[in-house]
């Protein structure tokens, strides 16, 4: 009977398991550090400037998800093509995506620059709380064509072990 370890044996796997992480884990954490900045400044403002930025942030995270979602299916296509060497199609896909996703972003920064108090109140009838929370949706919009871009080229370089 074989016994199994836990541990790889392989030489070189955990330094290339650590190059492969290492990018992933900073991207991660500068987002993450943006965030906390993000929450610590407008709590010095007060209650109701951190509840307004906490309310559009639930209209951004659905957008961030809705990249996640096209950049992952993107990235599982990439994968499959870039391991056959199909490089045409590998373009293709990401071709595909970029246009899909950057469309999403438009949308979403028409809502977000013209709608801002009508897509907040599906979330809560204060008034004091949408008001502040369309001022930073609209600054918030800004950063939609590059958050789109950025997170789904991330996912097909990933898929594509290309993360240095």
């Amino acid at each position: 009977m074989e016994k199994k370890t836990l541990l790889v044996k392989e030489p070189g796997f955990y330094r290339l398991m650590l190059m492969l992480a290492l990018p992933v884990i900073i991207q991660n954490m500068i987002t993450v550090g943006v965030n906390i900045m993000d929450t610590v400044m407008l709590g010095s403002f007060g209650e109701i400037q951190l509840s307004g930025s906490s309310l559009a942030n639930d209209f951004i995270n659905l957008f961030q998800i809705a990249c996640m979602g096209v950049g992952g299916g993107a990235s599982v296509l990439s994968a499959q093509f870039y391991g056959k060497g199909d490089y045409n199609n590998v373009k293709k896909t990401v071709a595909i995506m970029l246009r899909v996703i950057l469309s999403v972003a438009v949308v979403c920064m028409v809502i977000s620059l013209f709608f801002p108090e009508e897509l907040l109140r599906i979330y809560t009838a204060d008034t004091a709380v949408i008001e502040k929370g369309a001022i930073y949706l609209r600054y918030s919009t800004a950063s939609f064509v590059m958050m789109a871009i950025t997170m789904t080229l991330t996912l097909i370089l990933r898929s594509i072990h290309d993360v240095k």
